[in-house]
C-alpha cells in the first residue's frame, strides 16, 4: 500500500462529501494476499486531495506552454500548440530533441529549426570508427526539413547470405496496447513471399504471434 493509494481514498472521500456534505474522517483499504484491512486517517489527506483537485481544475482551463512533448496527443490544446510551434519554427518540432537539449541550444542562441539547420557540418569519421553507426544529429534532421530532402548518413552494406531475410512490420494502437496488423515479408534470394495477419480483438494477438513464429520456423 503506497501513499498514492491513500490519496485515492481521500479523493473518494471528497466525492462522498459532495453528496453528503461532510467527508468521512477515516477509511479502509483492503490489500494484500491474504486480504487485510488497513484504517487510514483522512483528515489531512482530504485537504491535500482538495488542493490537487483545485490545481487540476485550473490547469484544465488554462492552455499549457506551446512546447511539444510526447504526451501532446492526450491534451485538448494539441492543435493550438502545434500551430504556434510551426509559426515560431520552434525546436520542439524535432520529436527526438528533449528539454535538456533544447535548453542547451537556447544558451547558444539557437531558437528555431532553421537556425539549427545551418549548424550542421558533415564530418569525416576516423578509420577506427567506420564500423560503428553514425551518431544521431538533430542539426542534420533540421537541414532535411529545411531543404525538404532525404539525407542518407551511411550506405548499408548488405552481405549475401544463404539464410532468408525476414522483414516484420506491425501496426497498432500503442495507447491501448493493441496491435491489430502484422506484415511479414520473407526473401530467400530466389523468391519473395509476403504474409499479412489481422487481429479483430486483443484476444487474437497471441494467435498472430504463433502464426508468425510458424512461418519463421518453416524458413
Amino acid at each position: 500500500m503506497t501513499d498514492a493509494d491513500k490519496l485515492f481514498l481521500a479523493f473518494d472521500a471528497l466525492a462522498l462529501a459532495a453528496i453528503f456534505g461532510l467527508p468521512p474522517a477515516r477509511g479502509q483499504i483492503i490489500h494484500g494476499v491474504p486480504q487485510r484491512a488497513t484504517t487510514v486517517n483522512l483528515v489531512s489527506l482530504v485537504q491535500t486531495a482538495r488542493q490537487y483537485v483545485s490545481e487540476i481544475s485550473s490547469r484544465l482551463t488554462e492552455a499549457p506552454a506551446h512546447r511539444l512533448k510526447r504526451h501532446c496527443p492526450e491534451c485538448a490544446f494539441q492543435s493550438r500548440c502545434r500551430h504556434i510551434a510551426i509559426a515560431k519554427d520552434d525546436l520542439s518540432l524535432l520529436a527526438n530533441m528533449n528539454d535538456r537539449e533544447i535548453k542547451r541550444q537556447h544558451r547558444k542562441g539557437i531558437f528555431t529549426v532553421t537556425q539549427l539547420s545551418y549548424t550542421f557540418r558533415p564530418r569525416r569519421r576516423p578509420a577506427k570508427h567506420k564500423s560503428t553507426c553514425s551518431p544521431y544529429r538533430h542539426a542534420l534532421k533540421a537541414l532535411a526539413i529545411r531543404d525538404r530532402r532525404i539525407y542518407v548518413v551511411d550506405c548499408p552494406n548488405l552481405h549475401a547470405t544463404r539464410l532468408p531475410i525476414i522483414y516484420l512490420d506491425v501496426e497498432g494502437i500503442p495507447s491501448k496496447q493493441f496491435y491489430f496488423l502484422a506484415g511479414l515479408r520473407v526473401c530467400n534470394g530466389t523468391s519473395t513471399t509476403q504474409h499479412s495477419f489481422w487481429a479483430d480483438s486483443p484476444d487474437d494477438e497471441r494467435q498472430i504471434c504463433g502464426l508468425i513464429a510458424c512461418v519463421c520456423l518453416q524458413r
